[in-house]
Protein backbone atom coordinates (compact mmCIF):
# COMPACT_ATOMS: atom_id res chain seq x y z
CA UNK A 1 0.00 0.00 0.00
CA UNK A 2 2.88 2.23 0.65
CA UNK A 3 4.43 1.87 -2.56
CA UNK A 4 1.17 2.38 -4.44
CA UNK A 5 1.26 5.79 -2.58
CA UNK A 6 4.60 6.68 -3.24
CA UNK A 7 4.04 5.92 -7.11
CA UNK A 8 1.09 8.30 -6.88
CA UNK A 9 3.08 10.68 -5.69
CA UNK A 10 5.79 10.19 -7.87
CA UNK A 11 3.41 10.51 -10.35
CA UNK A 12 1.65 14.13 -9.72
CA UNK A 13 5.04 15.37 -9.04
CA UNK A 14 6.24 14.82 -12.61
CA UNK A 15 3.11 15.88 -13.91
CA UNK A 16 2.85 19.36 -11.98
CA UNK A 17 6.62 19.53 -13.41
CA UNK A 18 5.39 18.76 -16.95
CA UNK A 19 2.81 21.50 -16.73
CA UNK A 20 4.81 24.12 -15.77
CA UNK A 21 7.66 23.73 -18.10
CA UNK A 22 4.95 23.70 -21.09
CA UNK A 23 4.76 27.57 -21.15
CA UNK A 24 8.85 27.62 -21.53
CA UNK A 25 9.11 24.79 -24.53
CA UNK A 26 5.92 25.93 -26.64
CA UNK A 27 6.99 26.79 -29.76
CA UNK A 28 3.90 29.37 -29.82
CA UNK A 29 4.23 32.66 -27.30
CA UNK A 30 2.64 32.47 -24.31
CA UNK A 31 0.15 35.05 -23.81
CA UNK A 32 -1.87 36.90 -21.08
CA UNK A 33 -5.37 36.74 -23.24
CA UNK A 34 -7.81 39.81 -21.70
CA UNK A 35 -11.31 39.39 -20.70
CA UNK A 36 -13.95 41.25 -22.43
CA UNK A 37 -17.21 41.95 -21.68
CA UNK A 38 -18.37 42.63 -25.85
CA UNK A 39 -20.26 39.67 -27.83
CA UNK A 40 -17.88 40.20 -30.54
CA UNK A 41 -14.32 42.21 -30.28
CA UNK A 42 -10.82 42.37 -32.12
CA UNK A 43 -7.74 43.99 -31.91
CA UNK A 44 -5.98 44.94 -34.89
CA UNK A 45 -2.51 46.43 -36.04
CA UNK A 46 -3.25 49.51 -38.75
CA UNK A 47 -0.34 49.16 -40.47
CA UNK A 48 -0.17 45.42 -41.48
CA UNK A 49 -3.89 44.67 -40.71
CA UNK A 50 -2.29 41.80 -38.40
CA UNK A 51 -4.88 40.72 -35.94
CA UNK A 52 -3.53 40.68 -32.23
CA UNK A 53 -6.62 39.29 -30.50
CA UNK A 54 -10.36 38.56 -31.55
CA UNK A 55 -13.57 37.33 -29.68
CA UNK A 56 -16.50 36.24 -32.15
CA UNK A 57 -14.76 38.68 -34.65
CA UNK A 58 -17.12 37.75 -38.00
CA UNK A 59 -21.01 38.05 -36.25
CA UNK A 60 -22.81 40.28 -38.17
CA UNK A 61 -24.07 42.57 -35.27
CA UNK A 62 -25.85 45.96 -35.28
CA UNK A 63 -23.19 48.89 -34.76
CA UNK A 64 -24.98 51.54 -34.38
CA UNK A 65 -23.43 55.11 -34.91
CA UNK A 66 -19.93 53.74 -35.91
CA UNK A 67 -21.85 53.06 -39.74
CA UNK A 68 -20.33 56.92 -39.85
CA UNK A 69 -16.93 55.94 -40.55
CA UNK A 70 -18.17 54.32 -43.64
CA UNK A 71 -20.02 57.41 -44.22
CA UNK A 72 -17.46 59.80 -44.22
CA UNK A 73 -15.04 58.32 -46.58
CA UNK A 74 -18.33 57.70 -48.84
CA UNK A 75 -18.74 61.17 -48.58
CA UNK A 76 -14.95 62.38 -49.29
CA UNK A 77 -15.11 59.81 -52.47
CA UNK A 78 -17.80 62.04 -54.06
CA UNK A 79 -17.52 65.44 -52.84
CA UNK A 80 -13.54 65.90 -51.48
CA UNK A 81 -13.44 68.92 -53.91
CA UNK A 82 -16.76 70.29 -52.23
CA UNK A 83 -16.46 70.83 -48.70
CA UNK A 84 -16.91 74.47 -48.92
CA UNK A 85 -19.63 74.16 -50.41
CA UNK A 86 -22.79 75.03 -48.43
CA UNK A 87 -25.62 72.36 -47.66
CA UNK A 88 -29.51 73.13 -46.15
CA UNK A 89 -30.70 70.64 -43.85
CA UNK A 90 -33.68 68.88 -45.40
CA UNK A 91 -36.86 68.22 -43.20
CA UNK A 92 -36.42 64.47 -43.86
CA UNK A 93 -33.16 64.46 -42.62
CA UNK A 94 -34.43 66.49 -39.39
CA UNK A 95 -37.05 64.24 -38.58
CA UNK A 96 -34.71 60.82 -38.99
CA UNK A 97 -32.53 62.49 -36.42
CA UNK A 98 -35.04 62.65 -33.84
CA UNK A 99 -34.48 60.49 -31.22
CA UNK A 100 -30.80 60.33 -31.70
CA UNK A 101 -27.95 62.69 -32.05
CA UNK A 102 -29.91 65.55 -33.22
CA UNK A 103 -27.69 69.08 -34.13
CA UNK A 104 -29.30 70.96 -36.79
CA UNK A 105 -32.56 72.30 -37.61
CA UNK A 106 -34.51 71.88 -40.71
CA UNK A 107 -33.62 74.51 -42.80
CA UNK A 108 -30.45 75.33 -41.04
CA UNK A 109 -27.27 75.70 -44.17
CA UNK A 110 -24.08 74.43 -43.27
CA UNK A 111 -20.80 73.38 -44.91
CA UNK A 112 -20.23 69.91 -46.40
CA UNK A 113 -17.20 69.92 -44.38
CA UNK A 114 -18.59 71.16 -41.51
CA UNK A 115 -21.35 68.15 -41.98
CA UNK A 116 -18.53 65.64 -42.07
CA UNK A 117 -17.13 66.90 -38.90
CA UNK A 118 -20.48 67.10 -37.45
CA UNK A 119 -21.13 63.19 -38.01
CA UNK A 120 -18.11 62.04 -36.65
CA UNK A 121 -17.58 64.07 -33.57
CA UNK A 122 -20.90 64.76 -31.99
CA UNK A 123 -22.58 61.60 -34.28
CA UNK A 124 -25.28 64.23 -35.81
CA UNK A 125 -27.50 61.63 -37.91
CA UNK A 126 -28.78 64.53 -39.69
CA UNK A 127 -25.84 65.66 -41.02
CA UNK A 128 -25.20 62.13 -42.47
CA UNK A 129 -28.68 62.31 -44.59
CA UNK A 130 -28.23 65.95 -45.25
CA UNK A 131 -24.78 64.98 -46.84
CA UNK A 132 -26.10 62.12 -48.58
CA UNK A 133 -29.23 63.98 -50.09
CA UNK A 134 -26.63 66.83 -51.48
CA UNK A 135 -24.31 64.13 -52.34
CA UNK A 136 -26.27 61.88 -54.18
CA UNK A 137 -29.66 63.12 -54.83
CA UNK A 138 -31.46 61.23 -52.25
CA UNK A 139 -30.00 58.92 -49.18
CA UNK A 140 -30.62 55.70 -50.65
CA UNK A 141 -28.45 55.96 -53.76
CA UNK A 142 -25.94 57.11 -51.40
CA UNK A 143 -26.47 53.96 -49.28
CA UNK A 144 -25.97 52.68 -52.63
CA UNK A 145 -22.70 53.66 -52.85
CA UNK A 146 -21.86 52.50 -49.16
CA UNK A 147 -22.58 49.21 -49.83
CA UNK A 148 -20.09 49.53 -53.18
CA UNK A 149 -17.70 50.80 -51.05
CA UNK A 150 -17.53 47.60 -48.45
CA UNK A 151 -17.48 45.19 -51.08
CA UNK A 152 -15.00 46.58 -52.82
CA UNK A 153 -13.36 46.66 -49.40
CA UNK A 154 -13.86 42.75 -49.29
CA UNK A 155 -15.88 43.32 -45.95
CA UNK A 156 -18.32 39.57 -46.21
CA UNK A 157 -20.60 40.54 -43.09
CA UNK A 158 -21.45 44.20 -43.84
CA UNK A 159 -24.63 45.44 -45.26
CA UNK A 160 -26.24 49.08 -45.08
CA UNK A 161 -29.54 50.31 -45.27
CA UNK A 162 -28.64 54.33 -44.24
CA UNK A 163 -25.95 56.39 -43.57
CA UNK A 164 -26.56 56.76 -39.98
CA UNK A 165 -27.03 53.72 -38.23
CA UNK A 166 -29.58 55.11 -35.59
CA UNK A 167 -33.06 53.27 -36.22
CA UNK A 168 -35.54 53.25 -33.46
CA UNK A 169 -36.24 50.01 -31.74
CA UNK A 170 -39.36 48.91 -33.29
CA UNK A 171 -38.52 50.02 -36.67
CA UNK A 172 -34.75 48.07 -36.89
CA UNK A 173 -33.37 46.46 -39.96
CA UNK A 174 -31.72 43.04 -38.98
CA UNK A 175 -30.07 43.46 -42.23
CA UNK A 176 -28.18 46.56 -40.91
CA UNK A 177 -25.22 45.28 -39.74
CA UNK A 178 -21.24 44.65 -39.55
CA UNK A 179 -18.85 42.22 -37.92
CA UNK A 180 -16.06 43.70 -35.83
CA UNK A 181 -13.11 42.15 -38.27
CA UNK A 182 -15.14 44.36 -41.07
CA UNK A 183 -15.57 47.09 -38.93
CA UNK A 184 -11.84 46.91 -38.13
CA UNK A 185 -10.33 46.81 -41.65
CA UNK A 186 -12.93 49.66 -42.98
CA UNK A 187 -11.43 51.52 -40.21
CA UNK A 188 -8.25 50.81 -41.42
CA UNK A 189 -8.79 52.57 -44.53
CA UNK A 190 -10.45 55.46 -43.10
CA UNK A 191 -7.09 55.70 -41.36
CA UNK A 192 -4.82 54.92 -43.67
CA UNK A 193 -6.34 56.88 -46.38
CA UNK A 194 -8.46 59.86 -45.44
CA UNK A 195 -6.74 62.41 -43.61
CA UNK A 196 -9.68 64.56 -43.51
CA UNK A 197 -11.18 61.72 -41.49
CA UNK A 198 -8.03 62.02 -38.96
CA UNK A 199 -8.19 65.51 -39.04
CA UNK A 200 -11.89 65.09 -37.62
CA UNK A 201 -11.81 62.41 -35.10
CA UNK A 202 -9.77 64.43 -32.60
CA UNK A 203 -11.37 67.32 -32.94
CA UNK A 204 -13.29 68.16 -29.17
CA UNK A 205 -11.05 65.94 -27.57
CA UNK A 206 -9.88 69.26 -24.99
CA UNK A 207 -13.25 70.83 -25.63
CA UNK A 208 -16.02 72.00 -27.41
CA UNK A 209 -16.06 72.72 -31.47
CA UNK A 210 -17.89 74.85 -33.33
CA UNK A 211 -19.40 75.21 -36.58
CA UNK A 212 -22.08 78.14 -38.14
CA UNK A 213 -25.39 76.86 -39.65
CA UNK A 214 -27.09 79.28 -41.04
CA UNK A 215 -29.25 81.66 -39.84
CA UNK A 216 -29.02 80.42 -36.47
CA UNK A 217 -25.06 81.08 -35.78
CA UNK A 218 -22.32 78.73 -34.55
CA UNK A 219 -23.39 75.45 -32.88
CA UNK A 220 -20.79 73.81 -30.37
CA UNK A 221 -20.16 70.11 -31.28
CA UNK A 222 -18.90 68.34 -28.31
CA UNK A 223 -16.93 65.15 -28.93
CA UNK A 224 -18.94 61.55 -27.56
CA UNK A 225 -15.29 59.60 -27.31
CA UNK A 226 -14.47 60.15 -23.12
CA UNK A 227 -11.09 58.03 -24.15
CA UNK A 228 -9.60 60.65 -26.77
CA UNK A 229 -6.24 61.93 -25.35
CA UNK A 230 -6.33 59.28 -22.37
CA UNK A 231 -2.70 57.51 -21.54
CA UNK A 232 -2.91 53.66 -22.04
CA UNK A 233 -2.25 52.42 -18.40
CA UNK A 234 1.07 50.50 -18.10
CA UNK A 235 1.96 52.12 -21.29
CA UNK A 236 3.80 55.38 -20.92
CA UNK A 237 3.45 57.49 -24.32
CA UNK A 238 0.88 55.46 -25.37
CA UNK A 239 -2.62 57.58 -25.58
CA UNK A 240 -5.90 56.82 -27.46
CA UNK A 241 -6.51 59.41 -30.45
CA UNK A 242 -9.53 57.70 -32.80
CA UNK A 243 -12.21 57.16 -33.60
CA UNK A 244 -15.79 56.27 -33.27
CA UNK A 245 -18.70 55.88 -30.67
CA UNK A 246 -21.87 54.11 -31.08
CA UNK A 247 -25.17 53.06 -28.98
CA UNK A 248 -28.43 51.72 -29.56
CA UNK A 249 -30.65 49.91 -27.57
CA UNK A 250 -30.64 46.91 -29.52
CA UNK A 251 -26.72 47.34 -30.28
CA UNK A 252 -25.63 48.02 -26.99
CA UNK A 253 -22.32 49.88 -26.38
CA UNK A 254 -20.32 50.01 -30.04
CA UNK A 255 -16.30 51.58 -30.07
CA UNK A 256 -14.03 51.65 -32.62
CA UNK A 257 -11.02 53.18 -30.85
CA UNK A 258 -7.43 53.77 -32.07
CA UNK A 259 -4.26 54.24 -29.53
CA UNK A 260 -0.31 55.34 -30.63
CA UNK A 261 2.96 54.95 -29.82
CA UNK A 262 5.84 56.08 -31.51
CA UNK A 263 4.02 56.07 -34.83
CA UNK A 264 2.25 52.22 -34.08
CA UNK A 265 -1.12 52.47 -34.08
CA UNK A 266 -3.97 49.83 -32.89
CA UNK A 267 -7.14 49.42 -33.56
CA UNK A 268 -10.00 47.94 -31.51
CA UNK A 269 -13.32 47.55 -32.58
CA UNK A 270 -16.22 46.20 -29.81
CA UNK A 271 -19.93 45.76 -30.51
CA UNK A 272 -22.30 45.24 -28.12
CA UNK A 273 -20.00 45.71 -25.15
CA UNK A 274 -21.28 46.83 -21.30
CA UNK A 275 -18.34 48.44 -20.49
CA UNK A 276 -16.23 49.53 -23.83
CA UNK A 277 -14.01 52.44 -22.22
CA UNK A 278 -12.95 49.76 -19.86
CA UNK A 279 -12.66 46.97 -22.59
CA UNK A 280 -10.82 49.37 -25.17
CA UNK A 281 -8.24 50.57 -22.56
CA UNK A 282 -7.37 46.75 -21.44
CA UNK A 283 -7.12 45.29 -25.05
CA UNK A 284 -4.61 48.42 -25.87
CA UNK A 285 -2.74 47.78 -23.01
CA UNK A 286 -2.60 43.77 -23.91
CA UNK A 287 -1.47 44.88 -27.35
CA UNK A 288 1.20 47.25 -26.67
CA UNK A 289 2.61 45.12 -23.86
CA UNK A 290 2.27 41.84 -24.92
CA UNK A 291 3.72 42.91 -28.85
CA UNK A 292 6.52 45.27 -30.55
CA UNK A 293 6.79 46.82 -33.28
CA UNK A 294 9.35 45.60 -36.02
CA UNK A 295 9.97 47.55 -39.10
CA UNK A 296 11.59 45.48 -41.70
CA UNK A 297 11.95 48.00 -44.99
CA UNK A 298 11.63 51.71 -45.33
CA UNK A 299 12.62 54.91 -47.69
CA UNK A 300 15.97 54.15 -45.78
CA UNK A 301 16.24 51.03 -44.22
CA UNK A 302 16.56 48.05 -47.15
CA UNK A 303 14.60 44.95 -46.58
CA UNK A 304 16.22 42.54 -49.08
CA UNK A 305 18.97 42.91 -51.80
CA UNK A 306 18.01 41.87 -55.49
CA UNK A 307 20.53 40.66 -57.88
CA UNK A 308 21.38 43.11 -60.76
CA UNK A 309 22.31 41.46 -64.55
CA UNK A 310 24.48 43.39 -65.95
CA UNK A 311 25.12 45.81 -63.13
CA UNK A 312 28.58 47.07 -61.47
CA UNK A 313 27.28 45.90 -58.04
CA UNK A 314 26.21 42.33 -57.83
CA UNK A 315 22.86 43.47 -56.02
CA UNK A 316 20.87 46.45 -54.88
CA UNK A 317 18.76 47.07 -51.78
CA UNK A 318 15.40 47.64 -51.63
CA UNK A 319 12.75 49.40 -49.47
CA UNK A 320 8.87 50.80 -49.50
CA UNK A 321 7.84 54.14 -50.00
CA UNK A 322 6.14 54.13 -46.55
CA UNK A 323 6.63 51.26 -44.12
CA UNK A 324 7.16 47.47 -43.87
CA UNK A 325 6.52 46.38 -40.79
CA UNK A 326 4.47 44.17 -38.47
CA UNK A 327 4.31 43.42 -34.31
CA UNK A 328 6.25 40.74 -33.26
CA UNK A 329 5.14 39.05 -29.54
CA UNK A 330 7.42 39.65 -26.78
CA UNK A 331 7.59 36.21 -25.85
CA UNK A 332 7.85 32.58 -27.89
CA UNK A 333 9.59 32.76 -31.45
CA UNK A 334 8.29 33.54 -35.17
CA UNK A 335 10.31 33.20 -38.29
CA UNK A 336 9.54 36.43 -40.63
CA UNK A 337 10.90 36.37 -43.87
CA UNK A 338 10.78 39.42 -46.68
CA UNK A 339 10.69 38.21 -50.21
CA UNK A 340 10.85 40.10 -53.57
CA UNK A 341 8.34 39.80 -56.04
CA UNK A 342 9.43 41.01 -59.44
CA UNK A 343 11.11 41.17 -62.85
CA UNK A 344 15.07 40.58 -63.38
CA UNK A 345 16.53 43.50 -62.85
CA UNK A 346 18.97 44.55 -65.46
CA UNK A 347 21.53 47.58 -64.96
CA UNK A 348 21.53 50.40 -65.42
CA UNK A 349 18.70 50.73 -62.42
CA UNK A 350 17.74 54.40 -61.53
CA UNK A 351 17.53 55.20 -57.32
CA UNK A 352 13.61 55.42 -56.23
CA UNK A 353 12.04 53.80 -59.13
CA UNK A 354 9.28 51.10 -57.95
CA UNK A 355 10.98 47.67 -59.42
CA UNK A 356 8.07 44.93 -57.94
CA UNK A 357 6.92 44.02 -54.65
CA UNK A 358 8.01 43.24 -50.99
CA UNK A 359 6.47 41.02 -49.03
CA UNK A 360 6.68 39.73 -44.82
CA UNK A 361 5.95 35.97 -44.89
CA UNK A 362 5.68 35.08 -40.77
CA UNK A 363 6.22 31.44 -40.33
CA UNK A 364 5.76 30.98 -43.93
CA UNK A 365 2.27 33.08 -44.65
CA UNK A 366 2.15 36.60 -46.05
CA UNK A 367 1.31 39.47 -43.34
CA UNK A 368 1.60 42.23 -45.32
CA UNK A 369 3.35 43.91 -49.30
CA UNK A 370 4.61 46.83 -50.30
CA UNK A 371 5.47 47.96 -53.85
CA UNK A 372 9.68 47.90 -53.77
CA UNK A 373 11.61 50.65 -54.31
CA UNK A 374 15.56 51.15 -55.08
CA UNK A 375 17.37 52.78 -52.29
CA UNK A 376 20.66 53.19 -54.85
CA UNK A 377 21.25 53.18 -58.31
CA UNK A 378 23.54 50.66 -60.05
CA UNK A 379 24.98 51.78 -63.33
CA UNK A 380 26.29 49.08 -65.85
CA UNK A 381 29.68 46.92 -64.96
CA UNK A 382 32.46 48.15 -66.16
CA UNK A 383 33.37 45.29 -68.25
CA UNK A 384 29.73 45.41 -69.93
CA UNK A 385 30.76 49.14 -70.44
CA UNK A 386 34.36 48.48 -72.39
CA UNK A 387 32.56 45.34 -73.94
CA UNK A 388 29.90 47.81 -75.45
CA UNK A 389 32.79 50.75 -75.99
CA UNK A 390 34.13 47.77 -78.14
CA UNK A 391 31.26 46.59 -79.97
CA UNK A 392 30.83 50.14 -80.63
CA UNK A 393 34.74 50.43 -82.04
CA UNK A 394 33.77 47.27 -84.69
CA UNK A 395 30.70 48.83 -85.59
CA UNK A 396 31.73 51.98 -86.40
CA UNK A 397 35.75 50.24 -87.82
CA UNK A 398 33.10 48.02 -90.22
CA UNK A 399 30.43 50.89 -91.01
CA UNK A 400 34.03 52.91 -91.96
CA UNK A 401 35.12 50.06 -93.81
CA UNK A 402 31.90 49.17 -95.75
CA UNK A 403 32.15 53.20 -96.72
CA UNK A 404 35.29 52.60 -98.15
CA UNK A 405 34.54 50.15 -99.64
CA UNK A 406 31.14 51.74 -101.69
CA UNK A 407 33.26 54.83 -102.25
CA UNK A 408 35.85 52.94 -103.76
CA UNK A 409 33.59 50.84 -105.85
CA UNK A 410 32.12 54.52 -107.07
CA UNK A 411 35.46 56.14 -107.60
CA UNK A 412 36.62 52.75 -109.67
CA UNK A 413 33.88 53.08 -111.23
CA UNK A 414 33.89 56.36 -112.52
CA UNK A 415 37.44 55.73 -113.85
CA UNK A 416 36.22 53.51 -115.80
CA UNK A 417 33.60 54.96 -117.12
CA UNK A 418 36.43 58.24 -117.93
CA UNK A 419 38.32 55.71 -119.96
CA UNK A 420 35.78 54.33 -122.03
CA UNK A 421 34.63 57.59 -122.77
CA UNK A 422 38.07 58.75 -123.96
CA UNK A 423 38.45 55.77 -125.53
CA UNK A 424 34.97 55.91 -127.23
CA UNK A 425 36.49 59.65 -128.19
CA UNK A 426 39.44 58.19 -129.49
CA UNK A 427 37.79 55.81 -132.25
CA UNK A 428 35.74 58.56 -133.34
CA UNK A 429 38.59 61.33 -134.25
CA UNK A 430 40.36 58.63 -135.80
CA UNK A 431 37.66 57.69 -137.94
CA UNK A 432 36.76 61.38 -138.98
CA UNK A 433 40.74 61.49 -140.03
CA UNK A 434 40.60 58.07 -142.07
CA UNK A 435 36.95 59.51 -144.21
CA UNK A 436 38.00 63.49 -144.48
CA UNK A 437 34.78 64.09 -143.34
CA UNK A 438 33.95 65.76 -139.88
CA UNK A 439 31.20 64.35 -138.47
CA UNK A 440 28.06 65.59 -139.72
CA UNK A 441 29.01 65.50 -143.54
CA UNK A 442 30.83 68.70 -143.23
CA UNK A 443 34.67 68.77 -144.86
CA UNK A 444 37.94 70.26 -143.90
Amino acid sequence: MERVQYGDMRRIAWLLLILIALPVLADEPVLQFPQVAARAAILMDRQSGMVLWASNPDEPLPMASTTKIMTAMVILDHGRNRLQEPVTVSRHAFEVAQGGSSQFAAGDTVKLGDLLTAALVISSNEATVAAAEYLAGDEQTFVGWMNDKAKALGLKHTHFTNPHGYTRPQYYRMDHQCSARDLAIMTRCALMDYPEIRQRIILGGGGDIKVYASPRGYVNLHNHNNLLGREVPGVPGARVDGVKTGYMEISGECYVGSATINGWQLIAVFLNDKDRYKDALTLFQYGFSQYTWQTYASETQPGIEVPVFRGAARTIPLGVGSVLGAPVPKSGTVRDEVRFTGQRLTAPVRQGIQVGTLTLYRDGRAVVSAPAVTLAAVPVAWWMRAGLALLYSLAVVALLAVIGVLYGTRTKNARRRRRELKAARRRADQSWQGDGERPGGQSG
